[in-house]
């Protein structure tokens, strides 16, 4: 009897230790299935062989399509044209915890968008709802209202036969977050309208449409648009004869500060220029070429003293220097904002300057020489 028991518990125990092959001799893991029956007897298998295996490592790692799963992962799947197809759900809203019972957080699915929650793709249980893999909310979108009377069009002028390509701009309130999809294209005037997808806000924000084509009117007649967005709709009107343009701007850095900077530091753009008048600490303004009527707001602060504002309207005579209404003391490193608009030339200026002395070396910094910034924005030019 002990030498019929003694075999068995050795083949036992060797069966126990051993790897297990199902269609081949030559196991590569503790469990390793060649489907294809193609592995060799000796060796490892190659890529191409290894495309039909199946293995569970030691470590529990599984591979498929491959005999040695990276060590990081819990499963490798390799192919060279084949995917992986997640299960496919028609889940009933964004919350729905009945088509899967409890589901563990970190649960993926592909949502196939057939039930009551209209998102179709891969999703994420967080814990409290589904969410789409970029981490946006996948509930059915809703706004409480389109608002056509805020809309806008870029570029806003239209010129009838000439080929068009812009975006219309419309407001929204009470956006849900959800996520919207592009509609069937709208054509009007010679023009179509093509939704373009996104996201709504929490709250308010708008949408954009795509415009190309070519219009059979011109600014600055209008036509009106007729929209529809997530049951909402209203009229945008468009083409009137308003347009954006390029904002101008010229910038001047004057250092040092000496006699020579009231001719140093003069700054034209348009119809204005600016400059210091260091010798009378004066900020002066000049408009060029013709008479205008003016109004000006200006506002000064620094470390030596309290803000300053000021807002006058003033008849300028062209060409002659005239004060900024407060002086503009480089010592106290002041720095002044003023808007000017000349109603004669339809144009508006925004100046902003900063100004310091010369300032000693402290520490880790260095000895700045005394320097003025006119900067000055043409806001509305002509």
């Amino acid at each position: 009897m002990k030498k019929i028991i003694l075999p068995i518990t050795l083949s036992i125990s060797a069966l126990t230790y051993s790897q297990i092959g199902i269609n081949n001799t030559n196991p590569q893991a503790i469990f390793h299935v060649d489907g294809g029956k193609d592995n060799p007897n000796t060796g490892t298998p190659s890529a191409i062989q290894q495309r039909n295996d199946f293995v569970v490592t030691s470590t529990g790692r599984v591979g498929i399509g491959i005999t040695q799963p990276s060590t990081s992962s819990v499963l490798d799947i390799n192919s060279v044209d084949k995917g992986v197809l997640m299960p496919r759900i028609a889940l009933t809203s964004s919350t729905d915890i009945t088509t899967i019972t409890s589901p563990a957080n970190g649960l993926m699915v592909y949502n196939t968008g057939t039930a009551g929650l209209s998102y179709a793709g891969y999703v994420y249980w967080n814990g409290s709802e589904w969410k789409s893999f970029d981490d946006k909310s996948v509930v059915n979108p809703t706004i409480t209202s389109l608002t056509c009377s805020g809309a806008s069009v870029f570029p806003s002028v239209f010129i009838s036969g000439t080929a068009y390509s812009g975006t219309l701009t419309v407001p929204y309130t009470g956006g849900n977050g959800g996520r919207y999809n592009s509609t069937v294209p709208y054509t009007q005037n010679g023009l179509t309208f093509t939704l373009n997808p996104g996201n709504l806000n929490n709250g308010n924000g708008s949408i954009t449409y795509s415009v190309s084509g070519t219009p059979n009117f011109s600014s600055p007649n209008t036509v009106s648009i007729p929209l529809t967005f997530l049951g909402q709709s209203c009229n945008a009107t468009i083409g009137q004869n308003s347009s954006v343009s390029n904002l101008q701007y010229v910038r001047n850095v004057t250092t040092p500060i000496d006699s020579n900077t009231p001719t140093n530091s003069i700054t034209t753009i348009g119809n204005l220029s600016v400059r210091y008048d260091s010798p009378n600490g004066n900020l002066q303004y000049r408009v060029n070429a013709m008479n205008q009527r003016t109004s000006i707001w200006y506002w000064k602060g620094g470390t030596g003293g309290a803000f300053f504002s000021y807002y006058a309207q003033n008849d300028i005579t062209a060409n002659s220097w005239t004060n900024f209404p407060a002086n503009f003391n480089v010592f106290n490193r002041d720095s002044a904002q003023t808007t000017i608009s000349l109603f004669e030339s339809k144009q508006v200026y925004r100046i902003t300057v900063v100004g310091n002395a010369d300032m000693a070396a402290s520490g880790v910094f260095p000895f700045l020489t005394s320097s003025i910034t006119i900067f000055v924005e043409l806001l509305s030019p002509q």
